[in-house]
């Protein structure tokens, strides 16, 4: 894999041939999406009491602990499925604990940091997106109240998660932010937090998804690489279907990015020292 945990252990040659250096934080952003995608199938997949571990070669937040975060409370719904405390296993494994807050940088302008998706100012195409989202929600509402009065309300299929897609501004989806507790209003999220830390305010509880409870391996702790492991639990049925995550990411030919990582890899070696014979002489 090319994570950001394993580019120690690349060798890059002197003309940079090698792509792994061409680290972005655009890496993290554009597989965010895939990634909970496949952690929810697989949650999905999963019977009740079994487990699923999520495991990348990554040390980004945003494709570890936001996407964790981001599944346990997929709809603004948690308490069917909880990371588990692993600490009692490979007692020998120097590891840290999982983040509860992590940074998100503007992929049009890597100098404006986020900690917050509150803090992004919508782009012009996201509000004629999103106006034109509430024009066709009117109009399927309208279908809906249409066919209730002709059917009865059985005619109205359950699970619609068309409000509760993941929200996206400046090609920067929600989920990709550290989950806070006052930033979901279900009595669903509040239950599952009571039934983990009976004696604490869930408002105070940074941690009340336990990513704490997630291992960062990191690769000067025993000479290794670095890598994300969370164990996660399903201790209920889904309450809601399988969602069709909304990439934020823009399409692009392959070819386009496979030049754009060389282009990258180039420059992060010169940046380095790096280079042959003719940079040193251009």
């Amino acid at each position: 894999g090319q994570g950001d945990g394993t580019l120690r252990k690349y060798v890059i040659d002197g003309e940079g041939a090698r792509q792994s250096m061409a680290w972005s934080s655009e890496r993290a952003i554009k597989n965010h999406g895939t990634q909970l995608t496949l952690l929810l199938k697989a949650l999905a997949l999963v019977k009740v009491g079994g487990r699923v571990v999520y495991s990348t070669c990554s040390l980004n937040p945003i494709e570890n602990e936001a996407v964790v975060a981001g599944a346990l409370t997929w709809a603004g719904l948690c308490g069917w499925a909880r990371v588990v405390d692993v600490a009692h296993e490979l007692p020998g494994l120097k590891r840290s604990p999982g983040l509860t807050s992590w940074k998100v940088v503007d992929r049009q302008d890597d100098s404006k940091v986020y900690t917050s998706f509150d803090q992004v100012l919508p782009s012009r195409k996201d509000l004629e997106r999103l106006s034109a989202r509430q024009q066709a929600t009117e109009g399927q509402e309208q279908q809906q109240s249409d066919a209730q009065e002709q059917h009865g309300s059985d005619a109205l299929e359950q699970g619609d998660l068309t409000e509760t897609e993941a929200q996206v501004r400046r090609g920067l989806a929600a989920t990709m932010f550290a989950p806070h507790p006052n930033g979901t209003s279900s009595q669903a999220q509040h239950r599952a937090v009571a039934s983990d830390h009976p004696h604490q305010d869930p408002d105070q509880d940074r941690d009340y998804l336990n990513l704490t409870r997630a291992l960062r391996i990191l690769p000067h702790l025993q000479n290794t690489g670095g890598f994300f492991v969370a164990v996660i639990e399903k201790t209920d049925v889904m309450p809601f279907d399988m969602p069709t995550f909304l990439d934020a990411a823009p399409s692009k030919s392959e070819s386009q990015e496979q030049r754009k990582r060389k282009r990258k890899s180039v420059e992060s070696w010169r940046k380095i020292g790096g280079g042959g014979a003719d940079d040193q002489g251009g």
